[in-house]
């Protein structure tokens, strides 16, 4: 039994993944990477050019069947935490489409929102539910969406990135972790307990402007420094000399 092929359309690369289960142990069933190609003069470009390289690792890679799962960037939504009173609780949908209008005014509509019951609290003596509500413009679903088609791939599902990274990180019941995903251009914070993310931000800095940072620092060119990083991944005393060097 194969997964869905999960498609990450990052920045600067595409990434895919599928899992095959057999007797009821999980295998990867391929796994690629393919760079876009840098340059794009505008978005319209830059999504054609994403496009191609995904078309490319589905062709170099051994993936079955048509069936896909990908993600929205946290970056491109929106994220508010409620907390709603006990009343509030059977029409969620009427208070979620309140927050919206105060958020985007007349241009709610064009936002679709999904939301996590995260947790409880008792709040100047009332009961109340915290809820982590997301709103994803609905342009850019329906690209992503688009994206899948060009691809020939059928979308069973958008994800919230950092949502999709959370689930991976199961902790026991009570325990609590702080997940940190560096991009390309931004990085994204998640807070997760109980295996639900309750707190998630977005940084507006990333692994460019790191690296840039670093070459300032240790005036390495790029293809040096990323051999170091490679050193100081598998070398205790490679990474605190790099440490200390920072």
């Amino acid at each position: 039994r194969r997964s869905p092929i999960a498609v990450d359309l990052g920045t600067q690369a595409v990434k895919l993944l599928q899992l095959v289960q057999r007797r009821g142990e999980l295998f990867v069933q391929d796994a690629l990477k393919v760079e876009i190609e840098p340059g794009a003069r505008d978005e319209a470009e830059r999504q054609r050019r994403m496009v191609h390289a995904a078309r490319r690792a589905l062709g170099r890679g051994e993936f079955r069947g048509r069936t896909a799962i990908g993600a929205i960037p946290l970056e491109h939504t929106t994220t508010r935490a409620l907390r709603v009173a006990r009343h509030e609780l059977d029409d969620l949908q009427r208070t979620v489409a309140r927050d919206a209008e105060e958020l985007f005014g007349a241009e709610a509509e064009a936002y679709t929102a999904q939301w996590l019951k995260v947790g409880e609290r008792i709040e100047r003596g009332e009961h109340r539910t915290e809820i982590l509500c997301c709103y994803a413009p609905q342009a850019r679903i329906r690209a992503r969406l688009e994206c899948f088609a060009e691809l020939g791939l059928e979308a069973l599902a958008l994800d919230l990135d950092l949502c999709a990274t959370a689930r991976a990180f199961s902790r026991p019941a009570g325990r609590a972790v702080a997940l940190l995903e560096l991009g390309a251009r931004s990085a994204r914070v998640a807070f997760v307990r109980d295996g639900e993310p309750w707190l998630v931000r977005v940084l507006p800095i990333g692994g460019d402007a790191l690296l840039a940072r670093l070459r300032e620092r240790l005036h390495l060119d790029r293809d040096a420094l990323e051999e170091l990083a490679a050193e100081a991944a598998t070398d205790e005393a490679r990474a605190a000399e790099l440490e200390h060097a920072i």
